[in-house]
């Protein structure tokens, strides 16, 4: 006589929970790489907001260069943006003598992003 088996084994609870893991641990690693790349480009976007503000200052002030060191600064006016908690630190520097300015962000994530008046540079910390 047989008896009707109504469930499952152990073996195949075993499986079902190892194919679980499996597919969470995967998950997990797209999540964080997502996450990574959400602040770069939020690190990103506040360089070239800083940028912006230091263009629009400049041609408000008779196309000089505003005096400031962060995006924070209280001399580009209204322009100035609070800095995103995706971003470690920021960093201007001016060089009124050549009129040019050097804007660095730096990303939660370690990477450095440096605005030359021209260009978008990313790089490694």
């Amino acid at each position: 006589m047989h008896k009707n088996q109504e469930g499952f084994t152990l073996i195949e609870l075993l499986v079902a929970i190892a194919v679980i893991g499996l597919l969470a641990s995967v998950l997990l690693q797209n999540v964080s790489a997502i996450r990574a790349r959400a602040n770069d480009s939020a690190a990103v976007a506040y360089l070239r907001h800083c940028v912006t503000s230091i263009e629009s200052s400049r041609q408000v002030v008779n196309q000089q260069l505003p005096n400031v060191t962060s995006c924070e600064d209280g001399n580009l006016g209204e322009s100035r943006l609070p800095r995103p908690q995706s971003v470690k630190n920021s960093a201007i520097v001016i060089q009124i003598l050549q009129d040019s300015y050097m804007v660095t962000v730096t990303s939660i994530t370690g990477k450095v992003f440096k605005h030359d008046g021209r260009t978008i540079l990313a790089s490694a910390s």
